[in-house]
């Protein structure tokens, strides 16, 4: 039985004042041709923002003032992958595989129309353009002006709230990669110090390579029917954060696979600019795009993971990688990194704090999802009718 006030519709039951409209009906594209940049020499003293509608969204700052685009919002989509952003800045783009997304009538809000692109259930499968051939098809629900407006200022205070959260993320990032590059080189309440090639370090720390310290795992796993075990592929390690968004199980694909146990360190060779690290607090296998670390008795585990997140380790596993479309690197270029050691008993007190300030971040990132968890199940009943406004 249909509630008081709504209706039956092809795309399901929607308040009685609500259309059904197409995307098309409302949003207008243009091609990013005018606003391409000349070239990819980015630096971020420049002042103009380089965009994509993927996941790294600022893709740099170019010194190009000729061909900006200021008429916003908009909404940039990536029309192979359907991926989308919501800008409300001067801008230029760097793929023409983007497509600017723009209100016909300036009277519809256009943050409530990207938020209707990023709850369509839609899976790009195939290699094409989606935006004609598809997207501006789909049908959505649309509530009077006046309720759009107010949905749309309801998720932009929600978005508010996750953007300050990000905020603090940022913040306690920078802190931590500060904290992690003293206590990495000056150690805690030192007095005496000696010159090293890694530049100056306490007097009882010594200077070694990583296969001083760590070594591989080299087993092997070939996957059989009657045995589950955690599987983790690159796609479950999360870029840059050292977490994981979950498992997969061993014989998902039936390929040969890495051992690895609780206490050891997944780094992904296969592009590892993208800085895809885990310290594993479970046993099970891995794609074998994924080196299995191991500490010796010299150094905590815990330890030997801070040091693989910096920078200067990335830079090093980057800095002989082969093969020129899928990049990788192999323990025979990370073992050759040069780290500065402390005895065991100050790589305890370093743990502990640098422990602290993981914490922190962890804290953050939870209270991060929570909230977009929240937004999401707002999100659907606002834009569904369930909840007016």
């Amino acid at each position: 039985m249909i509630k008081e006030g709504y209706k039956k519709t092809e795309i399901g039951v929607i308040p009685v004042e609500w259309e059904v409209v197409e995307l098309g009906d409302i949003l207008e594209y243009e091609q990013p041709t005018k606003y391409l940049v000349k070239t990819t020499d980015y630096d971020d003293s420049y002042s103009v923002p380089v965009l994509t509608a993927g996941k790294t969204f600022i893709l740099g700052y170019t010194n190009e003032t000729n061909g900006v685009f200021n008429n916003l919002p908009v909404i940039i989509f990536d029309d192979f992958t359907t991926a989308s952003k919501y800008v409300d800045f001067p801008f230029k783009a760097k793929s023409s595989a983007m497509k600017i997304l723009k209100v016909k009538d300036k009277k519809y809000p256009t943050k409530l129309f990207y938020e209707y692109l990023n709850d369509v259930e839609f899976f790009a499968s195939t290699h094409k353009r989606y935006w004609i051939s598809e997207y501006q098809n789909l049908k959505i629900p649309l509530p009077p002006l006046k309720e759009q407006k107010e949905i749309a200022n309801i998720l932009s205070t929600a978005d508010k709230k996750i953007e300050a959260i990000d905020l603090q993320i940022q913040k306690a990032q920078m802190l931590k990669k500060g904290l992690l590059q003293k206590l990495l080189s000056e150690g805690i309440g030192h007095s005496e110090f000696k010159d090293s090639e890694l530049g100056r370090i306490p007097e009882n720390w010594e200077v070694v390579e990583l296969d001083t310290v760590a070594k591989l795992n080299k087993q092997k796993y070939t996957p059989i029917q009657s045995e589950n075990l955690h599987y983790i592929g690159l796609e479950h390690i999360n870029q840059e954060q050292g977490t994981i968004n979950g498992v997969g199980c061993s014989t998902d694909t039936l390929s040969q696979k890495n051992c690895f146990n609780k206490g050891e360190i997944l780094f992904g060779k296969l592009r590892p600019y993208l800085r895809k690290f885990y310290l594993a607090d479970i046993d099970g296998v891995c794609s074998t795009e994924i080196l299995v670390i191991k500490a010796k008795d010299n150094i905590l585990n815990s330890i030997l993971f801070q040091i693989i997140t910096t920078e200067s380790f990335i830079e090093h596993s980057i800095s002989k990688v082969f093969g020129t479309k899928m990049p990788r690197t192999s323990w025979a270029i990370l073992k050759e990194f040069k780290l500065a050691l402390p005895p065991l008993k100050e790589q305890k007190q370093i743990a502990q704090i640098l422990s602290t300030a993981d914490k922190k971040l962890e804290l953050l990132r939870a209270k991060k999802e929570k909230y977009e968890t929240l937004k999401k199940g707002l999100l659907q009943k606002l834009l569904s009718g369930e909840i007016r406004v």
